[in-house]
């Protein structure tokens, strides 16, 4: 079983070849995202009135201390609106995220220079394994040939609400079978459904924004 974060899977899916992350959308509001999506699939957190303001359903802390750091964030903010509450845990998100990759072995951090005066991050996959092993389990629950398990149909659901699968298929029908998956998902656990809602659809791009 894995001990990495839904932000982590989704992290080592976004990075290309490069080490440099594929979407245009801002890394650290998806990762954000991706953080409290976990959260609410875990039923710590739940979202209140039309504005759909977000509080701490249970605090107890989980097995992951990236997961509590973001619940304790979330729990000094009580009654924020979603894209508030995002932006709060967006705050040094990529650096812990990408910190702890680093920490299990499957990235390398790299400065590159840019220029006289200005260097980028980027962070080549340090092995490839792992990644693959995940892809696959995605491609088999889109493919239809295999029943996802529930951390799989998680991050099927937010990659779609992100329009983001295409970073796993391009296939319509695969596209048909994921929009399936995620409202059977919904079905479950409306306020999945309505986070995810609130995160993309919120306004224009959405609360997460393109960069």
């Amino acid at each position: 079983m894995t001990n990495r974060t839904l932000a982590e899977d989704l992290a080592l899916l976004l990075l290309d070849d490069t080490g440099r992350f594929s979407p245009k959308r801002s890394a650290e509001g998806l990762f954000a995202g991706a953080l409290m999506f976990e959260l609410a699939a875990l039923d710590r957190l739940e979202l209140f009135d039309e504005e759909h303001r977000l509080f701490v359903q249970d605090s107890t802390q989980t097995s992951d201390n990236l997961l509590n750091d973001t619940l304790a964030r979330l729990g000094e903010a009580e009654g924020s609106i979603v894209r508030d509450a995002l932006g709060l845990v967006a705050v040094g998100v990529l650096d812990r995220v990408m910190t702890r990759l680093v920490a299990a072995g499957l990235v390398r951090e790299e400065k590159q220079r840019r220029r006289l005066l200005f260097s980028t991050t980027v962070w080549p996959l340090t092995e490839t394994d792992t990644r693959h092993a995940f892809r696959a389990r995605l491609h088999a629950a889109l493919a239809e040939s295999v029943e996802p398990d529930h951390r799989t149909e998680l991050l099927l659901a937010y990659l779609h609400s992100a329009d983001l699968l295409e970073v796993v298929s391009d296939q319509q029908e695969h596209a048909e079978r994921a929009e399936s998956l995620t409202e059977r998902l919904w079905a479950r656990h409306p306020a999945l459904g309505v986070f995810a809602e609130q995160a993309f659809q919120g306004s224009g791009e959405g609360v997460i924004p393109m960069i």
